[in-house]
């Protein structure tokens, strides 16, 4: 397996706004210290398009919880305690929702699920002064996006992308490059900024970039357009129905141009939908389900045992943050949502399933780790 690390650090900035909330400044509102249960919330898109993602999400974190409270809990033997609140793949409800949350007392508040949610979200958490921590948003923000009472656990995709759609080019040859995607969905405008950004150094064309809106499966006008364009290469940049469809409309075609993609097109989900079409696509991941590690293989089976169903990389995200806000709190020794704060900023490493997971003062994880996978009966298997 060849596995390679991207070190990235962001300063912390402050983003002013105007939008109106209480900010809780009672002993539970801003997560108190007690005898009782230590808090944590989740905001996942656990249904609608985003749902699979989320629910993956969801489901990493509550085995994280239950495996944390079943060796003794946390803070000298309290248990942690999760609760839900799915956002129904609407950004618009995430603000509302995290006001709810930061008001019954959460210590900290997993997700939400998309950067565009995020976008949101990151404000909110800074004027409500509560912890959040969003294990799947990759994109690349501006500065001024973030800020110090937001995290990220997922590698940030521009951090790797130049090395490993290089990687892709070697392996694959492609000079043509076409990409399927959603104009409305923040990750991917940002992917077709990055294969816009990166023709001239790898050396590629984006011949076509054909966009389809979320929740239309029949993508039989994209196809003609891309197949009009005569790729080499078919970047895919969409959630689960649609980047299934797209695969399997492409095939039914006649083309046989390879498909790749990023951090949306690197579920299980999509694969198992799409069968035969997606095999040989090329991804790059933060876990690898077939690893060798103890600590991976340990929760593959707990997730399967649990869920009836083995975990992909979003399970698995999910479950790492998890174990970073209760590493958190352990830390601070203490529910105060500052002191909460204050040590994931300057976080010990953390040993996850998607790899080191540490903060340096800044949003992002500084010590991530993506490899490049392709599909094989359905599976993600490493690249050698």
């Amino acid at each position: 397996m060849r596995t390679k690390r991207w070190f990235a650090a962001a300063a912390a900035v402050v983003m002013a706004i105007g939008a109106t909330g209480c900010g809780g400044d009672d002993s539970a509102s801003a997560g108190g210290d007690g005898d009782g249960p230590v808090v944590i919330a989740s905001i996942e898109d656990l249904t609608g398009p985003i749902g699979p993602y989320g629910k993956a999400i969801l489901n990493g974190t509550q085995l994280a919880i239950d495996e944390a409270n079943a060796a003794g809990g946390v803070l000298g033997g309290r248990q942690a305690e999760l609760r839900s609140e799915d956002a129904a793949s609407d950004k618009a409800t995430v603000p509302s929702l995290l006001r709810k949350v930061s008001g019954a007392g959460a210590t900290a508040v997993i997700g939400p699920t998309s950067s565009s949610a995020l976008v949101l979200a990151a404000p909110v958490a800074k004027q409500l002064e509560t912890v959040l921590v969003a294990p799947s948003s990759s994109e690349e923000f501006k500065d001024g996006v973030l800020n110090d009472w937001t995290f990220r656990v997922a590698p940030t995709e521009a951090g790797a992308f130049t090395e490993l759609f290089g990687e892709m080019q070697k392996r694959l040859g492609f000079k043509r490059v076409a990409l399927f995607y959603d104009e409305a969905n923040n990750a991917s405008l940002s992917e077709r900024r990055l294969l816009e950004e990166n023709q001239e150094q790898l050396g590629y064309e984006l011949v076509a970039a054909e966009a389809s809106p979320e929740g239309r499966t029949d993508v039989s006008g994209v196809v003609s357009k891309i197949a009009g364009a005569n790729p080499d290469v078919i970047f895919v940049s969409h959630l689960v129905p649609e980047s299934a469809a797209f695969l399997k409309q492409v095939r039914a075609r006649g083309m046989d141009a390879d498909f790749v993609g990023g951090a949306q097109f690197a579920t299980t989900q999509i694969f198992d939908i799409a069968g035969k079409a997606a095999e040989d696509s090329l991804t790059f991941v933060p876990y690898i389900a077939s690893s060798d590690k103890p600590e991976v293989k340990a929760f593959n089976e707990a997730y399967e045992a649990k869920f009836k169903a083995a975990p992909d990389q979003f399970a698995a995200l999910g479950y790492d943050t998890a174990k970073v806000v209760l590493a958190a709190v352990e830390q601070a020794g203490s529910t105060d949502r500052k002191a909460v704060r204050d040590a994931l900023a300057q976080l010990k490493p953390v040993e996850g399933v998607t790899g080191t997971i540490s903060y340096q003062g800044g949003p992002d994880n500084a010590t991530p780790e993506l490899v490049l996978v392709k599909v094989e009966d359905g599976k993600l298997v490493p690249v050698e």
